[in-house]
């Protein structure tokens, strides 16, 4: 965390990032759901739902959990 505080300027760049990628993500979607309006049951509300509730459930878990990612490195450095 403190070195998201000390770079900034990378830390805006990769919010900045991940909310283009995730418009991105919708909007692929959108088009995909626009020439097939349902695939084998799937419709693009299932989708962007499905999606929205496994990124959320990531970006909960990390918050939370911050370091869960690390884990091993910080065991190793002590």
């Amino acid at each position: 965390m403190n070195a998201h505080l000390e770079y900034r300027g990378a830390f805006l760049t990769q919010v900045v990032a991940m909310i283009l990628n995730n418009c991105l993500w919708v909007v692929f979607w959108g088009l995909f759901f626009t020439r097939l309006t349902v695939l084998r049951g799937w419709t693009v509300q299932d989708v962007i739902t499905l999606w929205a509730i496994a990124a959320s459930g990531f970006g909960l878990a990390h918050a939370i959990c911050g370091n869960a990612l690390q884990i091993s490195n910080l065991i190793v450095q002590g």
